[in-house]
């Protein structure tokens, strides 16, 4: 098992805890990368192999999930996360993009087709066009078909009301990722949640 830790405090706080609890660790390593961020699902490394199986990573972009747009040292720290962990790793092979992706945002099947959600796209990479985003991610991920679900639930931010950072956000806190709203169970089959409208009585 690997652990990435934000700094040695953390690396040594780690150890003693599970030292002290007489959690076995012979298994375990930590690597020491700087972050802020505990959502790895969204920050973290994407494996990819060849025909061979040869292992390799992607590297996408992060702007902290649209509310960072200006390209800060923030944003380049936590798009760094997964080149660092290839490093340690020993991934030779690693595939930047300028794409900008969480993996919340990306449902895959496993035999060529993803899910996303048309809005979150947009708001992450406005001045790309549909057909060039498909086109990285077909040459990244491997992929033969994008599925495009067009929008995110309006009433997220209705009964949340949680817009961390910008006030003119469009969707819960990340803006619309696709694992929110569907699934895949089974190579061909989808589960999906249906939205209903309740009175504002009932949500706090």
């Amino acid at each position: 098992a690997c652990v990435i830790v934000a700094d040695q405090k953390w690396d040594d706080h780690f150890w003693k805890s599970i030292v002290s609890a007489g959690i076995p660790h012979t298994n375990v390593r930590s690597y020491i990368i700087p972050h802020s961020e505990f959502w790895l699902r969204d920050t973290g490394p994407n494996f990819v192999v060849n025909q061979e199986g040869k292992l390799a990573m992607v590297n996408f972009k992060f702007n902290f999930w649209g509310f960072d747009r200006s390209k800060s040292e923030n944003s380049k720290r936590e798009s760094a996360i997964s080149r660092q962990i290839a490093n340690h790793l020993g991934i030779t092979d690693q595939f930047d993009s300028e794409l900008i992706s969480e993996g919340g945002g990306r449902e895959i099947n496993g035999i060529g087709d993803m899910m996303v959600i048309g809005m979150l796209e947009d708001d992450r990479n406005s001045s790309w066009k549909e057909k060039d985003i498909e086109e990285e991610y077909g040459r990244l991920l491997g992929l033969k078909q994008i599925i495009w679900v067009p929008h995110a639930s309006v009433y997220d931010d209705k009964y949340y009301n949680y817009r961390p950072f910008n006030k003119d956000s469009k969707g819960f806190t990340c803006q619309g990722h696709i694992d929110g709203y569907a699934r895949f169970v089974a190579p061909n089959i989808i589960l999906y949640t249906r939205h209903e409208v309740f009175p504002d009585s009932t949500k706090k």
